[in-house]
């Protein structure tokens, strides 16, 4: 397409969005992962609103339905969708979600390790619990309540939208096959959003304050064009599908929630603090202090200025050599940085400096914690 440009009689190429992307194979896979990355775009625009321990719950919502369910759901529900790009669509809303929750979205439990430290496991709440904190449904219920409420537009005036009803239920002459039955039942061959609008009219009998619209259609979609069933379909609100859905996720009165899986316990005859210090005192007696974990007697140790802890790497660090992957850095101090580290994360990632730096010699052989005289630096390492 052209448009007109700066100039008399100039012309640039524009291009303009008609339509969904399609595939190769006539499905919309190429427009879902458009609508993906509009979502998390509208996400990252807002920045760190979404952590503010200040806004509201409610402001968090509105936004988050208008600046990333909108831009998800855009233009969708005039498309029929494979069941696999409804998942792909619930996949990235809930994954922005449960970030917009803040850690609300995932229990935390603390489990007791065998060595006798504590770590905390994260287990993920259901899908329906994220759902319900964000006042939303999945997608396939938000495309069935924007159809519905489309096909309500065209019902309050069929007379307005003869063209568009003749191109769904309409047929030529010599048109082959049959679009509809003799009994005003869609065939097979049928438009695609025909057969999507019986589906979503099916769908309303999960209320029985609606569940009259699907009994007197019987299957017709015509009819719900038609007097006296038009006036009934007009009236409906399609947001009670999303309503019943969320009243689902709510347990039923009675409910008993099943208690959640016990932590492992540490055996019955080891004691709760069955970390001590035996560290001595100036005085020539032992500290004794019990802790329930090793991480808390180590910086007990290591803060008590009467106990003369040395930590691990003032031991190990000899020279501005790692003893284990031998990478040679700066300074001493350097080494030790990297050998606390190197205990820490249970692993040597070592990558030494830039300019090749020789190794310091050491100025004793003799062990600091048995007295014993080594034969060179790397049996004393």
């Amino acid at each position: 397409m052209y448009a007109r440009g700066v100039g008399i009689g100039r012309t640039v190429a524009l291009a303009k969005y008609l339509g969904g992307r399609r595939s190769y194979n006539n499905l919309f896979h190429c427009e879902v992962q458009v609508r993906i990355r509009a979502a998390f775009s509208g996400f990252s625009s807002m920045g760190s609103f979404w952590s503010r321990a200040r806004s509201s719950r409610k402001a968090v919502r509105l936004l988050f339905r208008g600046m990333v369910q909108e831009a998800l759901l855009s233009g969708l529900e005039a498309t029929v969708l494979h069941p696999a790009d409804i998942r792909k669509l619930d996949k990235a809303l809930l994954h922005l979600g449960r970030k917009v929750l803040q850690g609300a979205a995932c229990e935390k439990q603390t489990v007791a390790e065998q060595d006798g430290s504590n770590s905390i496991k994260y287990h993920a709440k259901p899908n329906e619990f994220v759902w319900k904190q964000l006042q939303m449904a999945p997608c396939d219920i938000e495309l069935r309540i924007k159809r519905l409420t489309f096909w309500q537009q065209v019902a309050r005036a069929p007379d307005l939208q003869v063209s568009l009803l003749a191109t769904m239920f309409g047929q030529f002459g010599f048109g082959n096959p049959m679009l509809c039955l003799d009994s005003g039942k869609p065939s097979g061959t049928a438009h695609a959003w025909i057969l999507q609008l019986c589906e979503d009219i099916e769908a309303l009998r999960v209320s029985d304050v609606v569940a009259h619209i699907p009994e007197r259609m019987d299957g017709k979609p015509l009819l719900l064009f038609m007097a006296p069933l038009r006036e009934e379909f007009v009236q409906v609100d399609c947001s009670i599908l999303r309503k019943v859905f969320l009243s689902v996720a709510i347990p039923p009165p009675g409910y008993v929630e099943a208690p959640p899986p016990n932590p492992v316990q540490p055996p019955a005859d080891i004691d709760e603090h069955e970390h001590i210090c035996m560290d001595t005192l100036p005085d020539g007696s032992v500290c004794r202090a019990s802790f329930s974990s090793f991480r808390a007697l180590q910086v007990h140790r290591r803060g008590a200025k009467d106990h003369k802890f040395v930590a691990p790497e003032y031991h190990l660090a000899i020279t501005n050599q790692c003893p284990w992957c031998h990478v040679v850095y700066n300074s001493i101090q350097q080494t030790r940085s990297h050998i606390k580290n190197s205990l820490h994360r249970r692993r040597c990632q070592g990558k030494g400096s830039i300019v090749p730096v020789p190794v310091r010699p050491v100025g004793s052989l003799v062990c600091s914690k048995c007295n014993y005289k080594c034969s060179s630096t790397s049996s004393l390492q």
